[in-house]
């Protein structure tokens, strides 16, 4: 049976401080306060290249999101820097024979799910060769500034957080959200744990971000009940994506709010509910009545009858 665990990362902590502190995608009260540790140039060179390291859920996911940001934010491993370090000697100097003899380790690491060799490093290389100068630059400051994260802002940061992880934690062991959701949808969580990462520089920005096949940021408030129904709706994307993916109608971008509506409504079988999906009400309303006239309709099914029924087609 697969478990919820709220969680504290120094790599995603870091990743995300330096999108608060450029002010990529968000700005707030955060990123003032610790913008004065950092070189205003080096920042600018981030804020320069935000359309390709942000994301906006239903909008937009920038070119290098994945391997600029949520990829080394999921590590478990303190590889982050050496990381970068390799994508940099990779795009700078380009000698991949080298690069990937180098390198091999904190490759297998951080692909750890992909079969590593010279042919998909080279391949990973040509693929983005086209933002080279763009990786070269934000590899370099991610390199930079992270001994002064480290040494100005981590500890004070792991301090606060981990007061809201174990709290959290309590909540979240008492109700058993995730084996609710798999005997709802009659679906098992592909890992053994979902592990929900806790970030205290995501005000304003896009929360319950997915970084990983089972890992999800999550800003910290107040409310620990509604943050636990904020993680349960989460929790159950998961699962539904992955019922989903197979569809050849299926499309991240353009059902993102059916998606979201879909499991608020399974969410609100489940938990009562969280409010932040308010704005969804009409769909989680037609679901509603799918699922009265249709007591043993499948998840699969409601999603295509909201299809048809919106008209709302994937765009690849």
């Amino acid at each position: 049976m697969s478990s919820i665990k709220v969680i504290v990362s120094k790599n995603s902590n870091y990743i995300y401080h330096m999108l608060s502190v450029s002010k990529c995608g968000y700005d707030n009260s955060y990123g003032k306060k610790y913008r004065k540790y950092h070189d205003e140039l080096e920042i600018n060179i981030l804020k320069k290249h935000e359309r390709y390291i942000t994301v906006c859920g239903g909008e937009h996911c920038g070119e290098l999101y994945a391997i600029c940001i949520s990829m080394p934010a999921s590590f478990d491993d303190d590889i982050l820097k050496e990381y970068f370090l390799a994508l940099l000697d990779l795009f700078k100097n380009e000698n991949l024979e080298l690069n990937f003899k180098k390198y091999k380790n904190i490759y297998e690491l951080s692909f750890s799910s992909l079969d590593i060799n010279y042919t998909s490093h080279k391949e990973f290389y040509l693929s983005l060769l086209h933002l080279k100068s763009e990786i070269i630059e934000i590899s370099q400051v991610m390199i930079n500034n992270y001994n002064t994260y480290i040494k100005y802002v981590w500890n004070d940061a792991k301090n606060e957080i981990n007061i809201k992880v174990n709290e959290l934690n309590k909540v979240i062991s008492k109700v058993k959200y995730a084996k609710m959701w798999e005997k709802e949808l009659g679906y098992k969580f592909k890992h053994e744990n979902f592990h929900v990462v806790l970030c205290n520089s995501i005000e304003n920005g896009p929360q319950g971000i997915n970084i990983s096949s089972n890992k999800n940021i999550f800003y910290i408030t107040d409310d620990n009940i509604l943050m636990s129904k904020f993680i349960s709706h989460e929790f159950g994307i998961y699962l539904l994506v992955d019922i989903l993916f197979n569809m050849d109608s299926f499309n991240m971008f353009s059902h993102y709010q059916l998606l979201e509506s879909l499991a608020e409504y399974y969410n609100e079988l489940i938990c009562g509910g969280c409010k932040y999906f308010n704005e969804f009400s009409e769909y989680i309303d037609f679901y509603r009545t799918l699922q009265q006239n249709n007591t043993s309709i499948s998840p699969k099914e409601m999603f295509l009858n909201a299809i048809k029924y919106y008209n709302i087609d994937a765009e690849n």
